[in-house]
Parts: structure tokens; C-alpha cells; sequence
């Protein structure tokens, strides 16, 4: 019982999706109908901007054969209530869909169903849905008008065909695009969410308000010129096209096309029904010169729109590449986490409120035992454990020199964070390890914003949070006083050995059974020392073992010798 509630559950959501875009298909095919424009001159019928088709055609794309119900249902419907002509011009439309849509699915397969703006699909997108549908549209309108109505027929080879010809073609290479937007949005809503924040994070990233501004108010005065019946004045004739091109494409490359196709779909409509705004037939003298006029014009508008399209495609083809190398510069490339150079970069663009580094010395044997890919694993399930344990930390980094350093956004209780730590276990293939981390950290900016040396005092004191077992904070290194990091040893001792300033003190070795007392010889005499080695700095300062050596005990040379 419950297996067939769940097998009607499925079946009922697959059913959802194409019944809500069967019923935006009709209603998107209505409001096609109501926005196409079309003039009849020297008896041949010139059609502006027709969605029709490209609605069709982005339909086949998104549910290919199963389209094929709701393409029944609206052929069924049109050869019911539409006149003979429209009847036509609808089964040309139809025919002209399949046949390059057929062809479509031959040349690229099932990929190509994904959404449009892939510049490996964008040529054969427009040699099959754009110039195949086209170019058939127009044989079989031609065909079937000399066929079942000879009296509206014309000759196919006129300057009539031309036009629609390429009007066609300006609505494929745009509308098919946008129609599927619209069909892929009533399937599923979430594609329409993250399309929307698509464009949006493309307006964010782009250039300053103040220029997108700029660029809205000047399309507006452009299609204001256009659709306007003024043309006593030159700006408000088909003059103001040549404006569109520039100002389209600096949209194009600078906001991104994810915005600018549904806007040029939305001007194309408008140049399509105001023609008589800048190209009017009273102006013109006789139908030739119109004619001249409209092809200049369709020509002009196929050219803006596949030079937008394209460019649009490479511009995003370029911005993806440059985002993959930027990734590349910034990471490292056997963890995928963000490495030193991203970290600096990410410290001048943001303020982080603290830095902490995590070093963990055993990886180094460890990686000789298991193999250079046990350092990269081990690195990359610490980074999600302490992700899931710090959620105020902004991003991790990896340097190899350096071990995983976090920008954090507040300093977290690190106390806590450390004991937390300790319990983390890696497990590779049979062996469940845990490995001793040293813990440092600073929250002094003037600290970070100096990183290189921010990273080499972490470094130290990560070094000494190991050796005490427990984190330890940043704070200004006194010379002579913290003297652990292994470069900073060879300076020091170096430089006490040319001066001789490294100084052996004996002490006595004395007994505490009862009483602190020296240890006496069969003789009566004091005999036993140990020798302790100290550091005389230039200034006369004494230094200890525990200081100058990397070591909590402290470095001694016990010589047992018998005096005389």
C-alpha cells in the first residue's frame, strides 16, 4: 500500500512539471501572438519579430519528444480558430521546428538540452536553430500558400522574403534563448532562482552604479528616438539604430549577458511594433523605397543581434577561464585549499579580526611512512573538521612551509577550540591516527597586517604550543628571551661561539634524603658537580638553556669527575 502511495507521489511530480509548461506554453503563445506585428505591402505580408517559432523551438529543446503532446494539442487548436492564413503559417512554423530540431539532436545529442550560452554549442545553435528553422520556416510558408491558397502566394526570390527572412532569424537567435528562460523557469523555479542571482551577482560585480545608471538612461533616450513619431529630426529616424550596437555591447561585456538578452528581446518587440516610429511609409515616396528601408533596418537589427549574442558568449567564456586561473593562482594544488598568496590577498580586501595557525611537526615522518598523499589527506579533513568547528572562521589556508592558517572573523574561545582539536581523529585506510598540534594566534591588527611577519612569529609560537600543550597567543618577541625558532638558534649560538661567551658554572650535586647536603667522598671531600652551560649575551645578560634551546628542560653536561 505504502509502495503505490509512493509510486503515485512520483508520478504525480513528474507530471507537475510538464502540465505547468503545456500551460505557460499557451499562454506565452497568446501573448506572441498579440506582440507580432506585421504590414502588407506590394501584396506581400511582412511579419516583425514573430516569437512563435522560437517559442516552438525552445520548447523541442527543453522536453524534446515529450513536447510532442503539447505541440498536438496547440496544432489541434490552431487549425480550429485561426483562418487560413495563420493555419499556414502555423504548420510552416511546426514543421520547421521538428525537421531542425531533428537535425539539432543529431549533430550534439542529449547536451544539447542545457541552457544557451555554451560557446562549444553556440555555433551549431545557430547553424540549426537559427539559419536551418529559419531558412525552412520560410520554404514550407512558401510551399503551402502556393499549394492550399495560390492567390496570396508571391514569388519566394523578392526583397519581401528578405525581410521576413531576416526578422525570422533576429527572433530565433534571440527568442529561442529567451523562451527557454522562460519554459526552463515554469519547470523548475529553483533554476529560476539561481539564474536570478546570477544576474544579480553579474550586476554587483560589475562597474559602479553610477555607470549602470548612465547606461539605462541612455537606452532609454535611444528607444525613445526610435518608437517616437517625430521624424522631422534626424535623431528620430532609423539613424538612432547605429547608437544601439555600442551601447548593447558595453552592457554585454561589462554587466553580463545573463541580463542584457532578456533587455535586447524586450527592445526587439519594441522596434518591431513602432516601425513607423523611424521608418514610416509616409516619408518614403513609394513602396520601393519603404522596402529599401525595412531591409536596411533588418539587416542592421540581425547584425546587432548576432554580434551581441557572440559577444556575449565569448565574454563569458573569457570571465569563466580568468575565474579558473584566478583559482588556480590561488590555492594549492593538492588540497584545493586557498594557499599563502590568496591569504595575503584576502588580508588587504578584508579586515579580519584575527589569525591562527595550526602546525603539526609529525605530518613530516608520518608522510615518509604512508607517502606524500597521506600529508594532503590528512590536510584536507583537518580543514573541514575545524571549518564545522569554528564557524566564525572566514576561510583556511594551506602553506606547505607553514601548516593551515585560519582568518577568522572573531577570536573564538580557543581553549576550547584547542581541546577540541586534540580529539580529532584521521583515518587512513586501516589506521585511525591523532596527531599533537601546536596552536598560535594573534588579534593585533598592526601584528596581521604585517603577514609575512605575522606567519614567522606564529610559526614560532606554534612550535612552543606544542612543547607546553597548549595554544599559546602572540605577542612581540624580546631578543634573547624566546629564542626557539631553528634559523634564530644558529644566529644566536653562533655568533656566542665567536665571541666564547658560552660559560660552564658548576654546582655542587647534593643529597636530599634528610637535608639539602653536598655529597661527601669516603675522603671528607666534595667531589660531585654538575657542569651547566649558560649563554652571555653582548650586554652581559645571562641567558638559560630553556631559552636559546628548543627544549622545555634544560641542557646540561654532567661531568663527574674526582677531586684531588
Amino acid at each position: 500500500m505504502l509502495l503505490a502511495e509512493a509510486k503515485d507521489d512520483i508520478l504525480l511530480k513528474r507530471m507537475i512539471g510538464p502540465f505547468c509548461t503545456g500551460v505557460a506554453f499557451f499562454i506565452f503563445q497568446f501573448l506572441a501572438e498579440s506582440l507580432t506585428a506585421q504590414e502588407h505591402i506590394a501584396d506581400a505580408t511582412i511579419r516583425f519579430y514573430d516569437l512563435t517559432l522560437p517559442l516552438i523551438s525552445a520548447l523541442l529543446v527543453l522536453y524534446r519528444k515529450k513536447a510532442l503532446p503539447i505541440l498536438g494539442i496547440f496544432f489541434l487548436y490552431s487549425i480550429t480558430s485561426h483562418p487560413l492564413s495563420a493555419k499556414l503559417t502555423l504548420t510552416s512554423q511546426l514543421l520547421a521546428a521538428l525537421i531542425s530540431q531533428l537535425l539539432y539532436y543529431w549533430n550534439t545529442g542529449k547536451r544539447g538540452t542545457v541552457s544557451f550560452g555554451r560557446s562549444q554549442l553556440t555555433p551549431r545553435r545557430i547553424g540549426w536553430l537559427v539559419c536551418c528553422n529559419s531558412l525552412l520556416y520560410i520554404f514550407f510558408q512558401h510551399s503551402l500558400q502556393t499549394y492550399f491558397d495560390p492567390e496570396s502566394a508571391t514569388e519566394i526570390f523578392t526583397v519581401q522574403t528578405l525581410i521576413n527572412l531576416q526578422w525570422m532569424m533576429n527572433s530565433c537567435i534571440t527568442g529561442i534563448p529567451f523562451c527557454y528562460l522562460l519554459l526552463r523557469v515554469c519547470h523548475k523555479p529553483a533554476w529560476g532562482l539561481q539564474y536570478l542571482r546570477h544576474v544579480r551577482a553579474s550586476v554587483k560585480s560589475g562597474p559602479a552604479i553610477l555607470y549602470q545608471a548612465i547606461w539605462w538612461l541612455l537606452l532609454l533616450i535611444i528607444m525613445y528616438c526610435l518608437i517616437s513619431e517625430n521624424l522631422n529630426t534626424l535623431l528620430f529616424t532609423d539613424y538612432s539604430l547605429l547608437w544601439l550596437l555600442p551601447v548593447m555591447l558595453w552592457g554585454t561585456v561589462r554587466i553580463g549577458h545573463a541580463l542584457v538578452a532578456p533587455v535586447w528581446v524586450i527592445i526587439l518587440a519594441l522596434l518591431g511594433n513602432y516601425i513607423d516610429g523611424y521608418i514610416s511609409i509616409a516619408n518614403t515616396l513609394t513602396d520601393a523605397n519603404h522596402l529599401h528601408s525595412l531591409i536596411i533596418s533588418s539587416t542592421t537589427i540581425f547584425i546587432f543581434s548576432l554580434t551581441i549574442v557572440a559577444t556575449g558568449v565569448i565574454s563569458a567564456h573569457n570571465l569563466k577561464y580568468s575565474q579558473h586561473v584566478s583559482r588556480l593562482y590561488r590555492s594549492e594544488p593538492n588540497t584545493g585549499l586557498l594557499n599563502f598568496q590568496a591569504l595575503s590577498m584576502d588580508i588587504d580586501k578584508h579586515s579580519a579580526e584575527a589569525l591562527c595557525l595550526i602546525r603539526c611537526p609529525e605530518l613530516n615522518e608520518l608522510e615518509q611512512t604512508y607517502g606524500v598523499e597521506f600529508r594532503f589527506e590528512f590536510v584536507k579533513a583537518l580543514s573541514s573538521y575545524i571549518t564545522g568547528l569554528l564557524p566564525c572562521c572566514d576561510q583556511v589556508y594551506y602553506s606547505p612551509g607553514h601548516g593551515i592558517i585560519l582568518r577568522l572573523n572573531t577570536l573564538p574561545d580557543v581553549p576550547v577550540f584547542y581541546r577540541s582539536l586534540r580529539v580529532f581523529r584521521f583515518q587512513w585506510k586501516t589506521s585511525i591516527l591523532g596527531l599533537n598540534c601546536g596552536v598560535a594566534y594573534t588579534s593585533d591588527k598592526r601584528i596581521i597586517r604585517n603577514l609575512s611577519e605575522a606567519i614567522k612569529q606564529l610559526n614560532i609560537n606554534s612550535y612552543i604550543s606544542l612543547l607546553h600543550g597548549r595554544p599559546l597567543s602572540l605577542s612581540p618577541t624580546v631578543p634573547g628571551d624566546n629564542i626557539v625558532e631553528s634559523g634564530m638558534i644558529r644566529d644566536v649560538l653562533q655568533q656566542a661561539i665567536d665571541r666564547q661567551s658560552l660559560l660552564l658554572m658548576a654546582q655542587p650535586i647534593v643529597s636530599t634524603v634528610l637535608t639539602a647536603q653536598p655529597v661527601i667522598s669516603v675522603r671528607g671531600k666534595i667531589h660531585y658537580h654538575e657542569i651547566l652551560i649558560r649563554l652571555k649575551t653582548a650586554d652581559g645578560k645571562l641567558i638559560f638553556p630553556d631559552t636559546f634551546l628548543p627544549w622545555p628542560a634544560k641542557v646540561a653536561c654532567c661531568l663527574h669527575w674526582i677531586s684531588r
